[in-house]
């Protein structure tokens, strides 16, 4: 017999031999009863093959530890998930009569007003009341009054300033007309005229100052539109009121718009058809 096998049996054998000394005391010490005190015939102890391993210890359950307190699923099992069943009717969003009812049943509820006034008890409930007032410092008076006139002088300039603006754009825009007839009428008057004096002397220089007048309102006219815009702008960045930037907006002209030669008319037709002219 091998060395390791002899060395087994051997610690084996201590152990039982340790094994039953002690199960011997146990039952030294115990309280005997009736029919107990004849000893127990000897029994021959036959010990396991060296080729069949110990049987390991009995394990606890699964959903139990050592100590014997509950363990959640080994993972070798699957987890077990419980979901409680919902009601088919509940996952349905209620319709609008059930919330009605459901608000209707809230507001019901829910606690009255704790005091109600009216025009009928009004007076009763004043009565014997306090009403608290705040004076302002004079300090905060003159501030008040003076930003108060700060603000009217400011929007009376702007509406100034935007009313001016428009008045000289209507003026030059209707002024353009008049001009235009004088012109065509001096002009008609100077080359029918036969007297030197007379045309040399009157008609030219009036002719001449029509026509610089005619210039200056198609300048002006041209211009106003421009100078609408810039002040509007400037307005906006100096924080004024779009109401004090609309002084005399209904005085602007409406714009002109300038038809091109040859296409006043829009409405559809057929092309014309090229016809080259006559050989002779």
């Amino acid at each position: 017999m091998a060395a390791p096998d002899r060395a087994a049996r051997a610690a084996w054998a201590r152990r039982l031999l340790v094994g039953l000394a002690i199960a011997a005391a146990a039952c030294a010490t115990a309280p005997k009863k009736a029919g107990e005190g004849a000893p127990l015939p000897p029994q021959m102890v036959v010990p396991p093959s060296p080729a069949e391993p110990a049987a390991p210890p009995a394990e606890a359950p699964d959903d139990e530890r050592a100590d014997g307190t509950p363990q959640g699923p080994s993972a070798a099992e699957p987890t077990l998930i419980v979901i409680d069943p919902v009601a088919p009717e509940e996952l349905r969003a209620p319709s609008l009569a059930q919330a009605a009812a459901r608000e209707r049943a809230r507001r019901q509820a829910e606690p009255g007003p704790v005091l109600v006034v009216t025009d009928q008890n009004l007076a009763q409930h004043a009565a014997g009341g306090v009403l608290t007032i705040a004076h302002s410092t004079p300090e905060e008076e003159a501030q008040i009054e003076a930003e108060a006139e700060n603000s009217a002088e400011r929007e009376s300039d702007w509406r100034e300033r935007g009313l001016e603006i428009r008045k000289r754009w209507r003026e030059a825009v209707d002024l353009i007309p008049e001009l235009e007839s004088k012109v065509a009428e001096l002009r008609q008057q100077f080359y029918s005229t036969d007297d030197p004096a007379i045309r040399d002397g009157r008609i030219k220089p009036e002719w001449d100052k029509a026509i610089a007048d005619l210039e200056q309102a198609r300048f002006r006219a041209e211009r106003g539109s421009e100078e609408v815009a810039a002040f509007l702008d400037e307005g906006r960045r100096a924080g004024a009121l779009p109401g004090w930037l609309r002084e005399g907006a209904e005085l602007e002209p409406e714009p002109v718009v300038e038809q091109v030669e040859g296409f006043a008319d829009h409405e559809p037709r057929e092309p014309e058809i090229y016809e080259p002219p006559p050989l002779r």
